[in-house]
């Protein structure tokens, strides 16, 4: 770990945005899921991404932000989406999505 720090700026993810999302989410596939679960088709996010990530964009229930480097250039993302209430258990624990840009 170098020390150097960089600033970091989250926001709301933007349709320019698509590409970094795909690339950060499909290194996440590759990394995580791919190295743990042969049965993952890693090209998922390539594939599906483009498409998922714009929908969730135009869906007042879903939440997608995106980190860049103030550049605009997207490292991570974190996405959550409002469901409706259900009555089934609901977990102690919740978890979201991220990911981070296997280059930085």
């Amino acid at each position: 770990m170098s020390g150097e720090r960089h600033e970091v700026i989250v926001r709301r993810a933007e349709q320019a945005d698509i590409e970094g999302l795909v690339a950060c989410g499909s290194a996440l596939f590759a990394e995580d899921a791919g190295t743990r679960d042969p049965g993952v088709d890693i090209n998922w996010p390539r594939e599906h991404g483009p498409r998922r990530f714009s929908s969730g964009l135009a869906d007042p229930n879903r939440l997608l932000l995106v980190a860049d480097r103030g550049d605009g250039e997207v490292v991570g993302y974190l996405t959550g989406t409002l469901l409706e209430p259900s009555a089934a258990p609901m977990p102690s624990v919740s978890t979201s999505a991220t990911a981070s840009h296997p280059s930085r």
